[in-house]
């Protein structure tokens, strides 16, 4: 008798927190988004359908999704770059997971999902999302120059140093590069 519960409890103790029961077996997010072949050259653009798995993903938690939805916004005709914007904020902040948030103290918080971002996320399921330091380095670049918002280079310098701090090396190189050049101030 004591071994299933030491069993359960195991298991318990090891699940990762971006795992929730919810009416039956354990499911991750993005169990009900639809996976399609996807293509990894960043200078293609996402068909429709491609675009709403990449979507589903996304608001599931998965920064690479998100990196590949910025790429095709951005290479599309007429680049969508404010859109690009509102999705590498998302990822560049990430979610607090330090237990003061709702989402780490509940499996039942609802998510905040971004207007038009997709509709196929499970609305009960709380997202999980690290902060990426190649959003925050992407992020940066953009907000230097002005693409899609007006130029920042405070903002920019600021972003810039959380990716070097997330262990983004480019973004090293870029931050010295910038000062060189007289584009922020350190």
């Amino acid at each position: 008798m004591k071994r299933p519960a030491l069993l359960l409890a195991a298991m318990l103790a090891t699940a990762p927190t971006h795992v929730f029961a919810q009416n039956g077996p354990l499911r991750f997010p993005g169990d009900r988004c639809k996976e399609m072949a996807v293509p990894s050259d960043h200078r293609v653009v996402l068909t429709p359908a491609q675009e709403k798995s990449v979507r589903c993903f996304f608001e599931a938690g998965n920064n690479d999704a998100g990196i590949r939805l910025v790429q095709s916004m951005m290479v599309q005709i007429p680049p969508d770059n404010e859109g690009a914007i509102k999705i590498l904020k998302i990822m560049s902040n990430g979610t607090k997971t330090d237990g003061s948030s709702l989402g780490a103290r509940s499996l039942w918080a609802k998510p905040k999902t971004l207007a038009n971002v997709g509709q196929n996320l499970d609305s009960t399921l709380p997202i999980v999302r690290e902060a990426s330091p190649l959003a925050q380095r992407i992020l940066a670049q953009m907000l230097l120059v002005g693409k899609g918002t007006k130029a920042d280079p405070d903002k920019a310098h600021s972003w810039i140093i959380k990716a070097e701090k997330g262990g983004d090396a480019v973004a090293k190189e870029l931050r010295r590069e910038w000062i060189a050049k007289g584009l922020i101030k350190e």
